[in-house]
């Protein structure tokens, strides 16, 4: 019986661990980078190798062209200025440099790569005017860090900034319309809507400092087959992380 009794607490603690780990691992930014990559005559270019960077972090990634010479990079994590590289044999590598990513930016750059020798230098374009585009359903709002730092809150709880969204009213997380409890609300992509309290994150086991997120999106009547877990809307946090300078 004795034996019975701890093989059960092993297995429970075991499965505690894998969960913890699962969590831990998990980050959504819901940031994308995109594109095609053609030849001067429009034709795609296949199997173009695309890089971006993050000068701050040195976080490095990549991917290569399709058949219809598109790329996507998702997942991106935030922050910049990020460098996108694309290089192919027997034509002139192509950079675009200054891109800084928001929460759920979707950074769209096409590019055409001209025949030359691989000796050429790389052809750099600042993108400071650059502007990400985010392509989806319904009504989105950004809160910035600078808001966030910025705007007065009740109880330094992120949330209370949902009223920024045209759509917020009732409640702190209450979108569209419907109950609180028909939010979801994510941190790095991680459920974290506490079901003892209707969904509220600010009190319990789910509470976390206003100064540790980054940035959040609220999205309304948005559907988007990533979403879940919502009937009014959903807020997607995202908390900071460092540099590798003070």
């Amino acid at each position: 019986m004795n034996y019975t009794i701890h093989l059960v607490r092993v297995l429970a603690l075991s499965l505690t661990c894998l969960a913890a780990s699962a969590s831990l691992l998990a980050q959504a930014t819901n940031a994308t980078f995109r594109g095609t990559i053609t030849e001067a005559s429009g034709e795609p270019v296949i199997g173009a190798t695309v890089m971006i960077r993050n000068a701050s972090t040195g976080f490095s990634t990549g991917t290569v062209t399709d058949i219809e010479g598109d790329y996507r990079i998702q997942q991106v994590p935030l922050g910049g200025p990020y460098a996108l590289e694309v290089s192919y044999i027997g034509y002139t590598p192509q950079e675009r440099t200054g891109i800084r990513v928001a929460q759920g930016d979707v950074v769209e750059i096409d590019l055409s790569l001209e025949p030359g020798d691989q000796l050429l230098s790389t052809a750099t374009v600042s993108a400071n005017s650059l502007r990400n585009s985010v392509d989806r359903f319904g009504a989105t709002t950004e809160i910035t860090s600078a808001q966030i730092q910025n705007l007065p809150t009740e109880g330094r709880n992120f949330t209370r900034l949902t009223s920024l969204s045209p759509l917020q009213g009732g409640g702190s997380i209450n979108l569209g319309g419907q109950r609180r409890t028909s939010t979801n609300v994510t941190i790095d992509g991680v459920n974290a809507r506490n079901q003892l309290t209707a969904g509220e994150i600010g009190r319990g086991p789910y509470t976390i400092s206003q100064e540790a997120v980054r940035s959040f999106e609220i999205s309304t009547n948005d559907y988007d087959v990533t979403l879940g877990r919502q009937g009014g809307g959903t807020i997607a946090a995202t908390t900071k992380s460092g540099t590798n300078d003070f």
